[in-house]
């Protein structure tokens, strides 16, 4: 019933999902909501039942008496120099009377939420913190993984994967202002540095 209300009206969906996106900005003090939400967009993704939303929008009606509308350009990919939310192509683009976004559209709605957990800034001094932040990175890594094993992308939303994956390797893995530390489990890139360059290899 509640699955049923939420996916009744584009408004809801948008809600809920801004939601999400907010939850993935929450300190690392709260890792069961991150893991949650990972949890469920990795169902989302494997399941074959895919809910409404994922599903590809309605063809719109064409009146023949009337002139038809170039369809809009696609937009541009997202700079690697951030991991935008308004990056996120179309979702709100379609008409709102109807929740139908596609899959696409959802699978780069997930990466780019998802991806925020990995901008949290954490020293390896505080060791508790990191630890949750690999924990969780790993878990999102195996989604993005999934998402490229399950599904058949289109250009675009295999670029934007490409750009996200691309942008953590130089964020995490290259910083040129201060040496490599002794020890690469005292760092997020260093911990999840071999399953961060596999699911780069698989999505090549």
């Amino acid at each position: 019933m509640m699955r049923e209300m939420w996916l009744s009206s584009r408004d809801n969906v948008n809600l809920l999902f801004e939601i999400c996106h907010q939850a993935f900005h929450l300190p690392l003090s709260h890792p069961g909501v991150v893991n949650k939400l990972t949890e469920l967009y990795s169902s989302w993704v494997q399941d074959s039942n895919k809910p409404l939303f994922m599903e590809a929008p309605a063809p719109p009606i064409i009146v023949s008496s009337l002139p038809v509308s170039p369809s809009p350009a696609p937009p541009p990919a997202p700079s690697l120099s951030v991991l935008p939310w308004e990056a996120i192509s179309g979702y709100s683009k379609f008409d709102r009377s109807d929740v139908r976004a596609g899959l696409q559209s959802s699978l780069k709605m997930f990466i780019a939420h998802t991806s925020q957990l990995f901008l949290h800034q954490q020293s390896g001094s505080n060791g508790h913190q990191l630890e949750i932040q690999v924990d969780s990175g790993r878990r999102i890594l195996k989604l993005y993984q999934e998402i490229v094993q399950q599904w058949t992308l289109d250009g675009e939303t295999w670029l934007y994967l490409l750009s996200v994956l691309l942008h953590l390797t130089i964020t995490l893995l290259y910083d040129e202002s201060s040496p490599p530390p002794e020890n690469r489990d005292t760092s997020l890139g260093g911990s999840i540095a071999d399953q961060l360059l596999q699911v780069m290899e698989i999505s090549f």
